[in-house]
C-alpha cells in the first residue's frame, strides 16, 4: 500500500499541488444472502478506491478514483479544482503524531464453512422457536479491509481489519395478522456465538412476535418513555449533530457553543466514544488521517469536548477531538431494565424511532415503532405506530434511569434509558 500511496502523492505533486494527501483502500467482501427463507448463494466482491487531496496554497481540491490508470487524470483534476476554490486558512492535511505505524485487527481469512453453519443454524433456530417470524431478506458477510493514509507531511499509517456481520429484515405474522417490519444487525470479529445472540437479534424477533395484535394507543398525554438501545442511539446521534458537530459550531447554531466545561445534561449522563473497546469493531483512523483515541465528551452532565475534525478545529480555534464520535454512546447505569419498567406510571417502551433531523433548537418529533404501552409499572400491551416529540436538551436532562444492561451491535454498545416528560400521541 505504501507504493500506491506514494504514486498518488507523486502524481499530485507533479500536477502542481503544494501539499498532498492520499487515502488508499482495498477491501474483499464475502457475502451469504437469503431472501424469504433459504440461502441464495455466496458471493465475493473486491474493491479498490483512492481518495486524493490537493492543496494549492490555501485552496483545496479532492478527487476519488478506483483504478490506478486513472490516477494522473484525477490528480490533475484535484489540482485544477483546488486552483478554482476559495482560499481558506483552515484547509490542511494530517500532521505527524506519535503512535503505532500500523494496526491489525480481526481475522485475515474468512471461515466460509463456519459462516454457512451459523446462517443455517440461525434459520433452523428461528423456524423452531419463532415460527411466526417471516424473514424478508438478510444474510451474513465477512469484510477484510486494508486502509493506508499518507501525505507530504511524512504521515503514513495503515489499518487492516477483518469483520463478520449479520443483518436481517423481518416481520411477525400468523393466519390472522401481520406485524410491522423490523430489523436487527451486528458486526463482530469471530463466529463463536450464534447469530440470534448477536446484536440482540433473537430478543428483537421475540418482541416482534409479542407485538402481534397491536392496537392504536388512542390517547394523548405526557409521560415516561423507555428508549431501547437502537432509538437511544438515534437521539445521541441527533444530539451530536445539532449541538456538538463542527458544522453546527461553525454555523453558530449550536445552543452549546459557549457551554464548554458547563453542565449541559443530567448528572447521570456520561457520553464516551471508545474505539479501543475490545467488544467493538473500532475505527482506528479518522477520515482526515489521524489515529483515533478514546474520549469522554460529557462527564456527569459536564461538557468536556466537541466533535471537531482538523478543518473545524482550525476554523474555530479549538482543539481537534480524539475521534469524531463514530462510537458515541451513553454510559450504562446501575438500574435493571425491569426496575426501569417498574418506575413508569404511564408511558411507552420504544423499540425503534423514525423521524427527521431535529431543528437547530433540538426539537424532535417522529414515529415510535415496535412499542409497548406501560401502565403502573407493567408492560400492558403492544401499540401501533405512535407519535412522540420533545427537545434534545430536555431529553438528556430528564433521564430518570439508565439500565446496567447494554446491547452491542459491534459498532456501539448502549443501554436502555427512561426519559420523562415526552409528548405521546396515538
Amino acid at each position: 500500500m505504501r507504493e500506491i500511496v506514494q504514486q498518488c502523492l507523486d502524481a499530485l505533486s507533479a500536477a502542481g499541488a503544494d501539499r498532498a494527501q492520499c487515502w488508499a483502500t482495498r477491501s474483499e467482501k464475502t457475502e451469504l444472502t437469503l431472501e424469504a427463507g433459504p440461502i441464495e448463494g455466496m458471493f465475493t466482491a473486491f474493491n479498490t478506491s483512492l481518495s486524493l487531496t490537493a492543496l494549492v496554497g490555501k485552496r483545496k481540491g479532492t478527487q476519488t478514483v478506483n483504478q490506478l490508470q486513472d490516477l494522473e487524470k484525477a490528480a490533475a483534476e484535484a489540482v485544477e479544482q483546488a486552483r478554482g476554490a476559495q482560499e481558506d486558512e483552515a484547509n490542511g492535511i494530517a500532521e505527524q503524531e506519535s503512535g503505532a505505524p500500523s494496526y491489525d485487527d480481526g481475522p485475515s481469512v474468512c471461515d466460509r464453512e463456519a459462516m454457512v453453519h451459523r446462517l443455517n443454524e440461525f434459520l433452523d433456530d428461528v423456524k423452531e422457536r419463532l415460527p411466526e417470524i417471516r424473514i424478508a431478506e438478510g444474510g451474513c458477510e465477512f469484510v477484510s479491509k486494508t486502509q493506508a493514509v499518507g501525505n507530504t507531511n511524512g504521515v503514513f499509517i495503515t489499518a487492516r481489519s477483518g469483520d463478520y456481520g449479520c443483518g436481517f429484515t423481518f416481520s411477525a405474522g400468523n393466519q390472522d395478522v401481520t406485524g410491522s417490519m423490523n430489523y436487527a444487525y451486528a458486526t463482530f470479529r469471530d463466529l463463536g456465538v450464534p447469530f440470534t445472540e448477536r446484536g440482540g437479534t433473537g430478543m428483537i424477533m421475540e418482541q416482534s412476535v409479542r407485538e402481534l395484535g397491536a392496537k392504536a394507543l388512542g390517547d394523548k398525554f405526557t409521560g415516561s418513555v423507555i428508549f431501547a438501545p437502537e432509538p437511544l442511539g438515534s437521539m445521541i446521534g441527533y444530539y451530536a449533530n445539532v449541538y456538538l458537530s463542527g458544522s453546527a459550531l461553525i454555523a453558530g447554531t449550536s445552543l452549546l457553543k459557549d457551554k464548554f466545561s458547563q453542565c449541559v445534561a443530567g448528572k447521570n449522563v456520561t457520553f464516551v466514544s471508545n474505539p479501543s473497546d475490545p467488544e467493538l469493531s473500532g475505527v482506528r483512523l479518522t477520515p482526515d488521517g489521524f489515529r483515533t483515541h478514546d474520549m469522554t465528551v460529557i462527564k456527569n452532565g459536564i461538557l468536556k469536548c466537541f466533535l471537531l475534525n482538523q478543518y473545524s478545529a482550525r476554523k474555530l480555534g479549538r482543539p481537534r477531538s480524539a475521534n469524531y464520535g463514530e462510537h458515541l454512546t451513553l454510559q450504562p447505569g446501575e438500574t435493571s431494565l425491569n426496575e426501569l419498567i417498574c418506575g413508569v406510571k404511564r408511558g411507552l417502551m420504544v423499540g425503534r424511532f423514525s423521524g427527521g433531523m431535529p431543528n437547530d433548537k433540538g426539537d424532535f418529533s417522529g414515529v415510535a415503532k415496535n412499542s409497548f404501552y406501560i401502565e403502573n409499572g407493567k408492560i400492558s400491551r403492544p401499540v401501533q405506530e405512535t407519535m412522540i416529540s420533545g427537545n434534545l436538551l430536555d431529553f438528556f436532562n430528564n433521564i430518570s434511569g439508565i439500565s446496567g444492561e447494554t446491547l452491542s451491535t459491534g459498532i456501539n454498545k448502549r443501554p436502555w434509558a427512561r426519559v420523562e416528560n415526552i409528548s405521546i400521541s396515538g
